[in-house]
């Protein structure tokens, strides 16, 4: 019995000797990976509001600001100064106010040059409608059309 248990151990040393344990020699990692993406979109993308009298003040309501990015979104909405006229909180001789506010709803919220927040934490492909109000200056040393810009700005939501 001593000899066949050696002999057994024997022969497994011997076949344990030539197996070759099977590992990988290589693998693989796999990244995805999106980069973020922040942009936004308006409609309308002009107005047109043509000659009026400086008591007036036109409207344009609705505008839709959309999220066209991957991330959410905070907006802000901005105005410059025309050619002979600046952007005020104030109607004033050759002072414009553009005010803005929810679509439907009541402009009283002043846009400035620097920037107010129009909307804060938009998902994405979301939309945010909103109204502007046009208030011309008192009056104007210039007869020239004028030509304003109104900038909604995107930002990603921290």
């Amino acid at each position: 019995m001593k000899k066949t248990l050696i002999a057994l151990v024997a022969l497994v040393l011997f076949v344990g000797a030539g197996a070759k344990l099977q590992a990988a020699t290589s693998d693989q990692i796999t990244i995805t990976v999106t980069l973020e993406v922040i942009s936004v979109s308006v409609t309308p993308d002009s107005w047109d509001i043509g000659v009026i009298k400086a008591s007036e003040t036109p409207v344009q309501d609705p505008c839709v600001a959309t999220n066209d990015g991957n991330v959410t979104e905070d907006l802000t909405i901005s105005v410059g100064n025309s050619g002979d006229w600046t952007v005020g909180t104030v109607a004033a001789e050759n002072v414009f106010v553009l005010d803005y506010g929810p679509a439907g709803g009541d402009y009283t919220s002043n846009i400035t040059a620097a920037g107010v927040s129009l909307k804060g934490n938009l998902d994405a492909d979301a939309t945010h409608s909103f109204g502007l109000e046009f208030n011309p200056p008192t009056s104007s040393t210039s007869k020239a059309q004028q030509t304003i810009t109104v900038t909604i700005s995107a930002s990603a939501t921290p």
